[in-house]
């Protein structure tokens, strides 16, 4: 029987296996990248695949070697005060950057809300999605790798996971983080060689290892120029805009007023902003002000802020292949190094720094 040319007609293993001269067993190997085929037999299927344009269907590639081909991207509610963090957009940059990865590799990402029965002391609703084979892993961020037990609970099940901004010593598994202390250590020598000498301080969310790395960032610039720190420029926030402002509000009311502000976030600064426009204060001749994270409002605020872009995207990237090494070792390899990997931040000049009032 004929096959009817005018309808377009889904080509199958079996067609490329024949082609090919090889079982459907070995075209599934060279599909998945095993190693058990010799490169002549992998060249005869790649050109078989070829000619016939074939479409593996990953999905079910992924499945038939007993791995769920789904990442779990691990979020708290959204309406959270202490999830907000640089808001949506920090989550979306996450997400974009962990999808970019997972889709080229035939890899779902789901986004997976922790429910009450899933902060159960020993997370065993969580754990029962990977059972059930709704997801393979989890990529965790900050400050979610921090929730008590749950790195032990997925340890503990044997369910491979990633960090993201995760402390160096929670795990000694896949884990990416950003160099903040470092980039705000630049950071607050630029404003001292500008002639900043009284530089105030907004930090975020306590224990948080963001959080904390930027401030000591901050130490480390402020002792190393041979300042003395003053508890009453240093004010303990979170990542929002509320707490920017919060924070303003105390330190501008200060006499004398420090002449620049450190904010531990773009929304931090965005609330800096927000009050000294308020006071009436002409920026940034009578005060300075600088963030992290260069979310996109950064550059439309007035006037344009000055801040650290923080690698959000490719942390999230990066993570996602760990996490892949972790459960497909045979077709992705582990990145060489050690399991904490550190992207750099860089620093975004504008408007919003300048030199010291005089």
């Amino acid at each position: 029987m004929k096959r009817d040319l005018s309808r377009p007609t889904k080509i199958t293993i079996h067609e490329v296996a024949a082609a090919a001269g090889v079982s459907i067993k070995t075209v599934s190997r060279v599909i998945r990248d095993e190693p058990k085929a010799s490169e002549a037999t992998r060249q005869a299927v790649r050109d078989a695949i070829k000619r016939l344009g074939y479409v593996p269907n990953a999905f079910a590639s992924a499945m038939s070697s007993g791995v769920t081909p789904v990442v779990g991207l691990l979020s708290s509610g959204l309406s959270e005060p202490s999830i907000l963090r640089t808001g949506y957009e920090y989550r979306m940059s996450l997400q974009a950057g962990a999808f970019d990865i997972l889709q080229a590799a035939g890899f779902g990402l789901a986004l997976v809300r922790l429910s009450e029965a899933d902060q159960a002391h020993d997370f065993s609703g969580l754990i029962a999605r990977v059972r059930r084979r709704e997801v393979g892993g989890f990529l965790i961020t900050s400050p979610l790798c921090d929730r008590e037990g749950l790195v032990q609970a997925l340890q503990a099940a044997k369910v491979p996971f990633a960090s993201i901004s995760s402390p160096a010593e929670l795990h000694n598994g896949p884990s990416v983080v950003a160099n903040d202390r470092e980039a705000m250590c630049a950071m607050t020598r630029l404003a001292l060689q500008f002639g900043h000498r009284r530089i105030a301080f907004i930090r975020g969310n306590a224990g948080w290892r963001d959080a904390d790395h930027r401030y000591a960032g901050y130490v480390d610039a402020m002792t190393g120029a041979g300042l003395q720190l003053d508890p009453a420029l240093v004010f303990q926030g979170s990542f929002s805009f509320d707490a920017g402002r919060q924070g303003a509000q105390q330190l501008l009311a200060l006499t004398p007023r420090p002449t620049a502000i450190i904010a531990s976030s773009d929304d931090i600064a965005a609330g800096v902003l927000a009050v000294a426009h308020e006071l009436g204060m002409n920026l940034p001749s009578d005060l300075s002000v600088t963030g992290y994270d260069d979310i996109d409002m950064a550059r439309k605020l007035w006037p344009a802020l000055t801040t650290i872009h923080q690698p959000v995207e490719q942390m999230a990237g990066e993570a996602a292949r760990r996490l892949m090494a972790l459960m497909r070792p045979v077709r992705h390899s582990e990145p060489a190094g050690s399991a904490q990997v550190e992207l750099r931040s860089e620093l975004v000049l504008r408007d919003s720094l300048t030199s010291a009032p005089r």
